[in-house]
C-alpha cells in the first residue's frame, strides 16, 4: 500500500512528490512519459521560464478567487527560493521572465530529480495510469503493467496541449470519471486564424500592437509584438491574447489591431505636424516612417487611399481616417489554431470542487489535482509554470500533514 501515488511527471507533479516527501510516507510517481518534465525541457524555447516576476492573477483565465489563495501559499518568490536554496541560480529578464543564468532548462530537470532521488521518490517512467477507482479507504490505480493501492491520489497528468510531447487529456477522462466536472476544454497561448484574406500579403511581419478586446461594457487590452501569418496572427502578444479572445468572441465582442499604440498625446500631435512638413511626400512614405512598409502598402488601398497619393492632397477628414482606422483595424476571428500548436489549455476540472488550501477533491477525500489538468490557464512568460508548482506543491505539504 502507497501512502501517495502521484500520476504525472511535470512541474506540479514532481513538486508535489518532493514536497510530501519524508522518512515515513511510501510516494511512488507514474509518468507515462519515457523522461520527467518533457514540457519543462522546452519551456521557453529550452531556456525555461519557471515563474514571472510581475504574478497577477489577471494574467490568467480562470477564477481569481482560486488563484489569489493558491499564490498566497506558494508565490514566485517562494519558488525562486526553493530553486536557489538547491544551487539553481536565477535572473530575471525582459517582460518579468524568470530563468535559470544558464539559460538551459537542464538545470531545473537536474534539480528537481536530484530532490526526487535525495527524498527517496519512487519513479516509474513509461507507465500510464488508465483508471483510478475509489474504495471504502484507499484508491486502485490502475496501469498498463499493474494495479497499486494508495491511500491518497494526486491527478497532475498536465493537459491535451503539445501532443506531440506526450500531452493527452488523460488526467480530465480520469478526473470525470470519479465524479468531477470538466469546464469545456479550449487551447491558450496559441495562433489564431483570421476571417479573409487581406492578411496574407503580411505574412512574416512583425509590428509593436495593440490587439483591443471590445466586449459590451468593458474593453481588455493587451499591447506586444503582433506577428501576421499566412492564416491569421501569432507572436506573443497573439499568444497572451487568445485565451481571451477565443472566450469573448463567444459573448460577441469585437476585436481590433491598434497599429499606432504609441500614438496618445504628444506623440499624436507630432504625426498630426508631420503631414504639412513635408507635403510632396506621399501618403505611402509618409506612413512609412513609423510603420512597416508592407502594412502600409496593404492597409491605405483597403482604406480607398492611393499609396502614391501626396500628403499635401489629403483632407483634414481624410488623414484623421486613416489614424483612427489605423489605431482600430477591425478584424474577425474563425478561431485558435489545434492543441498541436497551443502552449496550454484553459477549462479542465473545475476549481469550484477543488479546496485551494489543500488541493484535494471537495467530493472525495485523498484525491487531489494539480497543474494543467485544473481549469487554470495563463499568459505565456512563466505563468503555468508557477501554478503548476505552486499547486503541487500545496497538494504535496497538505499530504506530508495528513494522518491519513
Amino acid at each position: 500500500m502507497e501512502d501517495f501515488i502521484v500520476v504525472g511527471g511535470g512541474p506540479a507533479g514532481i513538486m508535489a512528490a518532493i514536497t510530501a516527501s519524508d522518512n515515513k510516507k511510501n510516494i511512488l510517481l507514474l509518468n507515462k512519459n519515457p523522461a520527467l518534465g518533457r514540457k519543462i525541457r522546452v519551456s521557453g524555447n529550452g531556456k525555461c521560464n519557471i515563474t514571472n516576476s510581475d504574478l497577477n492573477t489577471d494574467k490568467y483565465c480562470g477564477d481569481k478567487t482560486f488563484l489569489k489563495k493558491v499564490f498566497e501559499e506558494f508565490d514566485n518568490k517562494n519558488l525562486i527560493a526553493f530553486f536557489e536554496k538547491r544551487g539553481v541560480m536565477l535572473k530575471t529578464e525582459s517582460f518579468g521572465r524568470v530563468l535559470p543564468v544558464t539559460e538551459n532548462s537542464a538545470s531545473i530537470i537536474d534539480c528537481l530529480e536530484e530532490e526526487l532521488i535525495s527524498n527517496k521518490v519512487a519513479v516509474k517512467n513509461g507507465e500510464q495510469v488508465l483508471s483510478i477507482v475509489k474504495n471504502e479507504n484507499s484508491f486502485s490505480v490502475k496501469t498498463g503493467k499493474t494495479v497499486y493501492e494508495t491511500k491518497n491520489v494526486l491527478i497532475s497528468s498536465g493537459s491535451c496541449a503539445y501532443p506531440q510531447l506526450g500531452g493527452s487529456s488523460s488526467g480530465y477522462e480520469l478526473a470525470g470519471e470519479l465524479g468531477h466536472t470538466i469546464i469545456p476544454l479550449r487551447p491558450a497561448i496559441v495562433p489564431v486564424e483570421l476571417a479573409g484574406n487581406w492578411f496574407y500579403k503580411l505574412q512574416g511581419v512583425r509590428v509593436e500592437a495593440e490587439l483591443q478586446i471590445c466586449m459590451k461594457n468593458a474593453k481588455k487590452i493587451y499591447r506586444g509584438e503582433l506577428l501576421f501569418t499566412k492564416y491569421g496572427i501569432s507572436g506573443p502578444l497573439t499568444l497572451d491574447a487568445s485565451c481571451r479572445i477565443i472566450d469573448e468572441i463567444k459573448n460577441n465582442a469585437e476585436v481590433f489591431i491598434n497599429f499606432l499604440p504609441f500614438y496618445k498625446n504628444s506623440t499624436g500631435e507630432a504625426i498630426s505636424a508631420a503631414w504639412d512638413f513635408r507635403p510632396e511626400k506621399t501618403v505611402f512614405t509618409f506612413l512609412s516612417g513609423f510603420l512597416p512598409k508592407k502594412i502600409a502598402l496593404v492597409l491605405l488601398p483597403l482604406l480607398g487611399v492611393n499609396i502614391s497619393k501626396k500628403c499635401k492632397e489629403l483632407t483634414i477628414k481624410e488623414r484623421e481616417n486613416i489614424i483612427l482606422s489605423l489605431s482600430k483595424w477591425p478584424v474577425t476571428i474563425k478561431g485558435p489554431k489545434t492543441y498541436k500548436e497551443a502552449m496550454a489549455v484553459a477549462g479542465g476540472v473545475a476549481t469550484e470542487e477543488i479546496d485551494p488550501l489543500t488541493m484535494e477533491s471537495k467530493k472525495i477525500p485523498g484525491l487531489y489535482f494539480a497543474g494543467e489538468v485544473i481549469d487554470v490557464a495563463g499568459e505565456s512568460g512563466g505563468y503555468n509554470m508557477q501554478f503548476a508548482f505552486s499547486s503541487g506543491y500545496i497538494a504535496g505539504m497538505a499530504i506530508k500533514n495528513n494522518n491519513r
